[in-house]
């Protein structure tokens, strides 16, 4: 759910190729000749399954598969955030995670601005063809503690190996101010909220947002996005790193590519504290892809395959990605209020919460849903055409704020809290 941080007050002016444009985009670009090519769902950009002739350079009998993403015209005017992305895929693919990589062009670029001409103006889009990734949707899937439990911990290291290891000089790019999809900006919501016309869902989004603003807005300063401490040796003669010392007998730095390294003074006056993290912002029972490592259709053991869109990525805590996690895998569940205490073990096997974090914790879930719910509202009134794709969530969404908003924070905890315990 991509969004620059205006891009929610007009038409998005979502890509509408046809196959056959589609087609022959692939062959001019990427010089792949199609055999298949069928639309996929998408929120904001436009999506093609592809699938590649057969020749003798792949080989008799083999079939190599693509998705083909088009990302609409507003956010194809910022390529520098589309690059540090895709930059990011490529890291974390690197880095033994189910991600997907991008093709190059025939010029050896990882992306393409594709123009076209309209009666009214040119648009441009950026073009990407990613590799596939096996696997159906956790939405589609009767998934139990045990995936959960695996989400949970893969949300915790994608977030912590980004943080402690990407370095890319457009990363400054994650830095996305009023970005709507930033579980920091669930106040903008103010300006959408007419979107839910008369609805008897208004009144609970209001004290939401309030709360939020009232509750988590002052202390999002007290969020660990890493407490990453370094014993570092002296770096005297370093130009380029250095920015200064502590003390007398040790040098404290501060790493040039990430405006948001701070002096953070420990006992022994030799830490570094990042005040960000890099979230991937929407990991969703539609972004994330399970297949089934057994035989056995009796009893399938599921497994976390594919991990689909980063075009939410921007500078967080790591609390806002268990939050996000936790609401999205809420969706589908049979079981929706236990899904926090799994996700939330899994999460806490690779980054411990503290204890105001998990206070927290309540709050975010619902800020989430609510963001989630009042977009979705506000950008069907944009593009009703594409309603019945953006209001998947709120088929059970609203149902669950409300749940959650009923039972109160207490009892949510609790349930939360005593079954991530019997992980431990």
């Amino acid at each position: 759910m991509s969004s620059g941080s205006n891009r929610q007050l007009c038409n998005l002016n979502k890509p509408a190729f046809s196959k056959e444009q589609a087609t022959e985009l692939v062959k001019r670009v990427f010089g792949i000749k199609v055999s298949e090519i069928k639309p996929l769902p998408s929120y904001d950009d436009q999506n093609f399954h592809v699938r590649v002739a057969k020749s003798e350079e792949i080989g008799e009998g083999t079939e190599e598969e693509y998705v083909l993403k088009i990302i609409n015209s507003e956010d194809s005017q910022n390529p520098e955030l589309i690059e540090v992305q895709t930059r990011i895929m490529m890291f974390l693919n690197k880095e033994g995670f189910p991600v997907a990589t991008p093709h190059f062009t025939k010029e050896g670029e990882i992306m393409y601005l594709e123009s076209v001409e309209t009666a009214s103006a040119t648009k441009e889009y950026m073009v990407r063809l990613l590799s596939y990734l096996p696997g159906k949707t956790v939405a589609t899937l009767p998934i139990g503690p045990p995936v959960l439990y695996e989400v949970g911990q893969l949300a915790a290291r994608l977030d912590k190996t980004l943080t402690e290891k990407f370095q890319h000089p457009l990363i400054k790019r994650l830095h996305r101010g009023e970005f709507i999809w930033n579980l920091a900006n669930v106040p903008l919501l103010k300006q959408y909220v007419y979107a839910l016309g008369q609805s008897s869902y208004l009144e609970v989004v209001k004290q939401v947002i309030e709360q939020f603003s009232v509750k988590i807005v002052p202390n999002l300063s007290s969020f660990q996005p890493i407490g990453l401490q370094l014993q570092l040796p002296s770096l005297s003669h370093s130009s380029h790193w250095r920015r200064g010392c502590e003390s007398q007998s040790n040098n404290i730095w501060m790493a040039t590519h990430c405006p948001l390294l701070i002096w953070s003074r420990s006992v022994n006056h030799t830490a570094l504290k990042m005040l960000n993290c890099i979230n991937h912002g929407d990991l969703n029972d539609h972004n994330i892809l399970i297949d089934t490592d057994s035989t056995s259709l009796q009893n399938p053991r599921y497994r976390v395959s594919g991990i689909l869109d980063f075009s939410d990525m921007s500078y967080g805590y790591y609390i806002f990605e268990v939050a996000i996690t936790i609401m999205y895998m809420m969706i589908e569940s049979k079981d929706p209020l236990s899904v926090g205490g799994h996700v939330l073990a899994g999460f806490e096997s690779i980054v411990a919460l503290t204890a105001e974090e998990r206070a927290a914790l309540f709050l975010l879930v619902c800020g989430r849903f609510t963001q989630s719910l009042v977009m979705a509202a506000h950008t069907s009134l944009l593009h009703p055409e594409n309603k019945e794709y953006l209001m998947i969530t709120a088929k059970t969404g609203w149902k669950h704020l409300m749940t959650l908003f009923e039972m109160g924070q207490e009892a949510v905890e609790k349930i939360w809290f005593e079954t991530a315990k019997t992980y431990t």
